[in-house]
């Protein structure tokens, strides 16, 4: 039954690239790319482990079925967009800079101080264990799990934390669009900087967060190939290499890392292909199960499609909601495995049935699908930025539910606000700090300051 999928979806696959212009990354494209290989990743486990399981035709349906829904709607964008003209955005042709030695230094100082904070949350709530892992284990299982709001991150540091995430995002279009243009030592500063914002993540012992992340930059680096273009060119040969070889390294990270955030799991145990093939494909499997026997309704409205919305409006006594925390059932895989990934698709059944499946999931797609040639012929930076923060949503939906449950919410609508103050501070430079240094003696020295407006950009 599974090869039956992965013949539809590689059919899918060949029709959705040929007709959305062969962009490899084009939303609907890359989301049949990403269940493509987490069957193949599925088939592999399966044949590591020497268990197959029995995939049911209402599972093969429902996933064949999305994934026509977003072959359909990318070509249907992808051909309107080609006869609809979209003005370039010019002004901002010149209006960019690198990001000053000065607010390097600042984001270096905001980085540690974030550090030092999250490991005395770490101490507090995961307790004095034998080793940091250990505690970052217990801190993640708290946090992760429980509605106690004591068990949470205190709101300044949590605002900080947001903050690294739109740092990582803006220090690395930094140095992919100027990078033959810095010096040696401003490269080193930004990988500095990007390397503490990883520490950061990692110390909070959930690694999606920085895989969302890295998967954004990716996003970042394709737009602003196309921006040096000035327009989309097919990648060869040659970048698949490249890009295959990123991959895999970043497959190497996440492997290693669960040392240091302390997963102790029995998955923990297996080899780096197997356990690459165990998180990428078990999600098929689970869903499965799932459909066979899902949960009872919730009496919650959109308890997991719309956790974010339902956290922000938990807020107000007057709704009536409830505080709760999503904690996925662990159900049986194979071979004595068990797990709790079930693909998006689980949240919208859950949530709201069969119908509202292919309803959420088509305004997901359509959303995407749209802002991303409108991006692709407009080619602005602060469009490049905000499609890049959203791009993760499609390409993790093999794995859970990351539209609804992230960019619906109060919390990415702050994180949008704050890129934009953060681009228009420090890379468009609309405000501008300068400082003039005296070269007589230190005890005379003398130090100005200036605040200037930049019109017109």
């Amino acid at each position: 039954m599974i090869y039956i999928l992965l013949i539809s979806l590689m059919i899918l696959f060949y029709l959705s690239y040929l007709f959305s212009g062969k962009d490899l990354l084009a939303p609907a494209t890359i989301q049949i790319i990403s269940f493509t290989g987490a069957v193949f990743f599925c088939i592999y486990f399966m044949i590591s482990v020497g268990e197959f399981y029995t995939f049911h035709w209402e599972t093969i349906g429902l996933i064949s079925a999305t994934m026509a829904i977003s072959a359909v709607i990318g070509i249907c964008i992808h051909t309107v967009f080609n006869k609809v003209e979209v003005k370039e955005y010019v002004q901002e042709n010149v209006a960019i800079s690198p990001i000053s030695p000065f607010a390097n230094i600042i984001v270096i100082l905001f980085m540690l101080i974030t550090i030092f904070g999250l490991l005395m949350e770490i101490r507090r709530i995961g307790g004095s264990s034998d080793t940091i892992s250990q505690a970052i284990a217990e801190f993640r299982r708290i946090t992760s799990f429980s509605p106690d709001a004591g068990n949470r991150l205190p709101f300044l540091l949590s605002q900080m934390m947001v903050v690294t995430k739109v740092l990582f995002l803006l220090y690395g279009f930094n140095l992919i669009y100027f990078f033959h243009n810095l010096s040696c030592g401003m490269k080193l500063s930004n990988t500095l900087i990007l390397c503490l914002i990883c520490l950061c993540l990692l110390l909070q012992g959930n690694r999606g967060d920085l895989i969302n992340q890295v998967i954004s930059c990716f996003m970042v680096f394709h737009l602003i190939r196309i921006r040096k273009y000035g327009t989309f060119k097919p990648y060869d040969i040659k970048a698949f290499v490249r890009l295959i070889s990123v991959f895999v390294v970043i497959l190497g990270v996440f492997y290693v890392s669960k040392a240091f955030i302390g997963r102790t799991s029995q998955n923990e145990e297996l080899n780096i292909a197997n356990y690459t093939a165990f998180y990428c494909g078990n999600g098929l499997i689970e869903l499965d199960r799932y459909l066979q026997k899902p949960l009872s309704p919730s009496n919650i409205w959109g308890k997991e499609t719309f956790y974010g919305l339902n956290l922000f409006l938990s807020k107000f006594d007057g709704l009536g909601r409830e505080i709760y925390s999503i904690h996925l059932e662990f159900r049986p895989l194979i071979a004595g495995y068990f797990s709790n990934t079930y693909t998006f698709l689980r949240s919208y059944h859950h949530d709201f049935g069969m119908v509202g499946v292919f309803v959420l999931h088509s305004i997901s797609i359509l959303c995407l699908s749209m802002f991303y040639e409108f991006v692709k012929k407009r080619r602005g930076y602060a469009g490049i930025l905000i499609f890049s923060s959203m791009y993760y949503t499609i390409v993790m939906s093999f794995f859970a539910e990351r539209f609804f449950s992230n960019l619906v919410t109060v919390s990415f609508a702050k994180q949008l606000i704050l890129l934009m103050i953060l681009y228009e501070v420090m890379l468009r430079k609309r405000f501008r700090f300068t400082f003039n240094h005296s070269m007589v003696r230190f005890a005379k020295a003398k130090t100005s300051i200036s605040f200037a407006w930049k019109r017109g950009s």
